[in-house]
């Protein structure tokens, strides 16, 4: 293979020199070369790339699922053990050519595993599968969350048909900016998929999600203050030990979150029931402020004509 001398090759297949069959690749920039951790291949269909990127590692896997059927569904097993095994703290983009096709699925679709622009109506056997994986491995498959025109999400040609078979899988959604198909490449039955990703780092998501949630953001409820400075410390153990007491004898019975209501309940009952006193409620002006402002106030009305003119 002859490439730019800024380019980095990393392949594993089989077959001969001249006619590779099954393998995958990964061509790397000789600048990127710093950023590569390993470089692990697993089969001659399915290598994984570690990449030293913003806050945590990426990983890159390329995946060729094979053509026959019959080999399908167990490369799709191993490949979701494959995935299954990867470290979940780590940011996980699968890419490849699946040969199986991805319809509309609600299920799937309100899990949010794939977006709005799917292009078949149902999904093929091979294809519940690959979204089941998604769905257990917490990925989304990209190419389905950007609208485009049909030639742009078709991803493979042969006769005159074309199909969506090649998929961008990810579990960092917030880094894909688009997935759309090239044209006017043709260097084989099956489309070049570009990839739009733009790294994101901690700073950014804390940021942006701090801006997202101050436009929503209510007055929260205020927690409940308890003053336990005049309480019988003795009487409030034993009364809140009886509470509890009966509801670790219906733990195993009821649903956690009953359990946990439960709980908050026995506390509340335990301490409403003892003679406590409460911390009085704190003003948040003082009197001497609010008489300043009232006063403000007052020579303000009196003397409008002078106020306009300050």
């Amino acid at each position: 293979m002859n490439l730019n001398s800024s380019v980095k090759t990393m392949l594993n297949g089989s077959g001969t020199t001249n006619n590779k069959w099954s393998g995958v690749a990964f061509l790397i920039k000789n600048k990127l070369k710093k950023y590569i951790i390993k470089f692990v291949p697993i089969t001659e269909r399915i290598a994984v790339l570690y990449l030293n990127t913003a806050y945590k590692p990426t990983i890159l896997l390329n995946v060729y699922v094979p053509p026959k059927l019959t080999e399908r569904m167990l490369f799709l097993e191993h490949l979701d053990n494959v995935i299954s095994s990867l470290p979940k703290r780590y940011n996980i983009i699968a890419m490849g050519d699946f040969n199986t096709k991805i319809g509309h699925d609600i299920t799937y679709k309100v899990s949010n595993t794939i977006g709005h622009t799917t292009v078949y109506n149902s999904n093929d056997k091979d294809g519940k599968k690959l979204l089941q994986i998604c769905f257990d491995n917490n990925l989304k498959i990209e190419n389905t969350f950007f609208k485009h025109k049909p030639p742009h999400l078709m991803t493979f040609s042969r006769g005159g048909h074309s199909s969506q078979i090649d998929f961008f899988l990810s579990n960092i959604h917030s880094w894909f900016a688009d997935v759309k198909a090239i044209l006017n490449i043709n260097i084989s039955d099956h489309k070049l998929i570009k990839a739009h990703i733009i790294i994101r780092s901690d700073e950014w998501r804390n940021n942006n999600t701090r801006r997202i949630h101050s436009t929503i953001r209510t007055t929260p409820e205020q927690p409940t203050k308890w003053h336990f400075t005049n309480i019988n410390k003795t009487t409030y153990n034993e009364t809140i030990c009886s509470g509890l007491a009966r509801i670790i004898q219906l733990f195993p019975t009821k649903p956690l979150e009953e359990c946990w209501s439960d709980f908050k309940s026995a506390i509340f009952h335990a301490y409403n029931n003892l003679n406590h006193s409460q911390i009085p409620k704190r003003e948040w002006l003082s009197a001497n402020t609010k008489n300043l402002i009232l006063s403000i106030k007052n020579d303000r009305s009196r003397n409008l004509e002078l106020w306009k003119r300050i």
